[in-house]
Parts: C-alpha cells; sequence; structure tokens
C-alpha cells in the first residue's frame, strides 16, 4: 500500500510509517500494511482485494469487487460513524456521499429542498401572515401592495368658464354709462372681469358674453374638496337675463353646469331671452361646488 517513489535515495531504505510488525508474532519479521494478513491502513482500507475486519486485511467474499467500495465500506465499520443514522430501525433508506459518509433520507431530501412557504401567524395575532420574502402582510394590505385608501381625494383644478345673457339697453331700466361691469372669483379671489357695452336688440344667441379661466390660472386658488365658491357681480344698470358657469375637468370627465340665475326658466339656454323679464339691479351671487358637482367623486 506504501507506494512512495524516492528520488535520490539509495534503494531498500525502510521508511518509518510504512511496515509494522503482525499482530501475535515475537520473531521481529514484519508485514506490509494493508496486505493480507496484516494491519489494516490507518483510514481502515486495504490492497485490491482484500477488506478490513477487526483491524486485519482478510480475503473478499465472492461477488464483492471495487476498492473504493470496499474503502468506504471499511471506513463505516473500523469508526462506526454512519451520519444519520438515529440506531433504530424506522426502514429509512440512506445514500452515500462524496466522502462515503451514510446520509439518511430525511436529510438527503432536506437538502435539496428550497424556499420557504407562507407561514400563517399564531392564533389570536390578527390574522397576519408572511410572504415568501418573509415580509409580514395583514389582510388589509394583500391585494394592494400594501398601500391603504386616501380619504383626503380632491378633484381638478377645472377650465372655469362664465357665461351670461346681457344688454346694455334701455329697456325699462336706465343703462349703465360706464356699460355693464361682471367681475369674477373663486373662494373670494378675483379672476377677473368683463364689460358689456352693447345694445343690440336685435340679439338672438345663448349668450351675448363669456370669460373664462384657465385650469392653471385657477390652480393655486382652486380646493377640489367640495368647498369651492364661485361667485360674480354686476353694477347696476341695462338689462340682465341669466349667468351660467360650466366646469370643464382636465381628466376628460363631462363638464359641469351650474345656471345660477335665470329669467327665462330656460336654464340658462335661451337664444332670444330679451322675450322675458329682465333684471335691472345689481348683482352679487355664489354657487359652492359641493362633492355632487366634482367630477372626481
Amino acid at each position: 500500500m506504501c507506494r512512495i517513489l524516492v528520488f535520490g535515495l539509495t534503494v531498500g531504505v525502510s521508511l518509518p510509517g510504512c511496515f509494522k510488525d503482525v499482530a501475535g508474532q515475537n520473531d521481529g519479521s514484519s508485514c506490509e500494511v494493508g496486505s493480507e494478513g496484516c494491519s489494516c491502513t490507518a483510514g481502515g482500507t486495504c490492497d485490491l482485494g482484500l477488506e478490513c475486519r477487526l483491524d486485519q486485511c482478510v480475503a473478499m467474499d465472492a461477488g464483492t469487487t471495487g476498492s473504493a467500495d470496499t474503502a468506504s465500506e471499511s471506513f463505516g465499520e473500523a469508526t462506526g460513524s454512519t451520519i444519520g443514522d438515529t440506531g433504530g430501525s424506522s426502514g429509512q433508506a440512506s445514500t452515500s456521499d462524496e466522502t462515503g459518509s451514510t446520509l439518511s433520507t430525511s436529510e438527503t431530501s432536506a437538502e435539496s429542498t428550497t424556499g420557504t412557504a407562507p407561514t400563517s401567524s399564531p392564533e389570536g395575532s390578527t390574522n397576519e401572515t408572511q410572504d415568501d420574502t418573509g415580509t409580514t402582510m395583514s389582510p388589509s394590505s394583500e391585494g394592494t401592495g400594501g398601500a391603504t385608501s386616501d380619504t383626503s381625494v380632491t378633484c381638478g383644478p377645472p377650465e372655469i368658464w362664465f357665461s351670461w345673457w346681457n344688454r346694455n339697453c334701455d329697456w325699462g331700466c336706465a343703462p349703465a354709462m360706464t356699460g355693464t361691469i361682471f367681475e369674477f372669483y373663486l373662494n373670494d379671489a378675483l379672476l377677473g372681469s368683463a364689460i358689456d357695452l352693447l345694445c343690440d336688440a336685435d340679439a338672438c344667441t345663448i349668450y351675448t358674453g363669456e370669460r373664462s379661466f384657465t385650469a392653471d390660472q385657477v390652480a393655486m386658488i382652486w380646493h377640489g374638496d367640495g368647498s369651492d365658491e364661485l361667485r360674480f357681480t354686476r353694477n347696476e344698470g341695462g338689462a340682465f337675463f341669466y349667468m351660467n358657469i360650466t366646469l370643464r375637468w382636465s381628466d376628460g370627465a363631462n363638464p359641469t353646469s351650474h345656471c345660477l340665475v335665470d329669467t327665462t326658466t330656460s336654464n340658462c339656454n335661451y337664444a332670444c331671452a330679451y322675450d322675458f323679464a329682465h333684471i335691472c339691479t345689481a348683482q352679487n351671487l355664489s354657487w359652492t361646488v359641493d362633492d355632487s358637482a366634482l367630477s372626481c367623486l
């Protein structure tokens, strides 16, 4: 078994550790370790065709082949270090690893298993579960990515249009000398104004004047929570019939309209308004854009 090539040394030099006395002999003769009738090696192996039994190399039983198998079997017998052996007759099959050590079926199956299934929390702990990464998930966050609903939703800002029917004519009340002046407010902040100087008795249009404000113009003033107030004022003089307010949403929703005042009872949609009675007095009217008028709610 001790096959060592020694270069530069005189042949015949005895190598310590390669030979030992045969157990039971006292005549001074020596026996090669690992050979038949001699001691097994320190690793519990023998020469080809031999096996280690009771620390002595003997001929293998008929039908047994392969020195590697003999070595691993002898190592197990000599050391008694069977890995995973519980000493009981549980009937579990075992396999050998690359070192010749025996692994039980339960160990090999555990090594080949990857990943862990989600685990449930102890009973009475709000039914929280864990995902594959170990992150704790409550029932309310499952399927929502852990996000919670935001109750402070706001809408807009919209584009705002004021549309009216007015003529600065003497139709029962004196016309305003400076023209009919309209002013428009959002949350008491002045957005702009318009002046109507015309007296066109033949006008048959739905609106005789309009003033609009873009979403960017009202963005800093708009609340979008159902509390926004739109208001207009009109000075005294001339003939006034109705005022309509329209909100045009940037998200593509249908516009929201509100007829603020109307003497024609047409919901601010009568072409020849002078067929009806008109208003001569000053006006200061408002409309609160509540939740029912918001496009996103």
